[in-house]
């Protein structure tokens, strides 16, 4: 099953007339596909791959060889007019005292050189307004608790995650809570991994999550 599917990805990769993003979007989604679990396909492909990408993926390589991913062929026409979950933006969510940590050990990124974690914006508007305590927000994110206790809450949202490498997380990253080859945290929300952006560059803004 895979292989057909990378078979075509790396068809499509190949077109000349590729935008950037849609590039960058394209070898993100072959990364989700050669790590993604089996019974996890809509999650994990739906959450990375660009919409018209999937549709071409269903049209030519057909729905026999998507086997567990039927939900995506079936609804390849709808997604294709539909947003992806992160075209709207990323945010990632942590407190002024990390943020200062990695300033301390040289970073100049929001976050570690291995990737930074993010949710798309508009799950972290609604995560952030319906949480009542900081405990909640560390529950939708898959966080140890505590792992947003010291400090300022802080959202560091990315403009153009597409952009930055978006992937799936690295198991070897995660923590206890995290769910492999998902992309999916223990909250239900969309999750990825992108390059991490640097401190006051143009597309990430970073700002006080106030009342938390």
């Amino acid at each position: 099953m895979n292989r057909e599917i990378l078979a075509e990805t790396d068809s499509q990769l190949a077109d000349p007339n590729l935008s950037s993003t849609e590039r960058t979007a394209l070898k993100s989604s072959k990364f989700a596909i050669e790590n993604a679990a089996p019974d996890n396909w809509y999650d994990v492909v739906t959450n990375v791959m660009p919409t018209n990408a999937i549709k071409n993926v269903v049209k030519k390589v057909g729905t026999k060889a998507l086997g567990n991913a039927g939900d995506v062929a079936k609804g390849a026409e709808k997604m294709s007019v539909m947003p992806h979950p992160f075209s709207e933006g990323g945010t990632h969510i942590t407190t002024s005292d990390k943020l200062e940590l990695y300033k301390q050990r040289g970073a100049t990124t929001y976050g570690p050189d291995t990737g930074l974690y993010v949710v798309p914006k508009k799950q972290a508007d609604a995560l952030l307004s319906k949480a009542k305590t900081r405990k909640d927000i560390e529950v939708g994110l898959g966080l140890k608790e505590g792992s947003l206790s010291d400090g300022k809450l802080i959202r560091v949202d990315i403009d153009n995650p597409l952009d930055r490498k978006l992937r799936l997380p690295d198991p070897k990253t995660g923590n206890e809570f995290h769910r492999p080859r998902t992309g999916l945290t223990t909250g239900n929300l969309n999750e990825a991994v992108i390059d991490a952006p640097t401190v006051g560059i143009k597309g990430a803004r970073k700002s006080i999550v106030r009342g938390k």
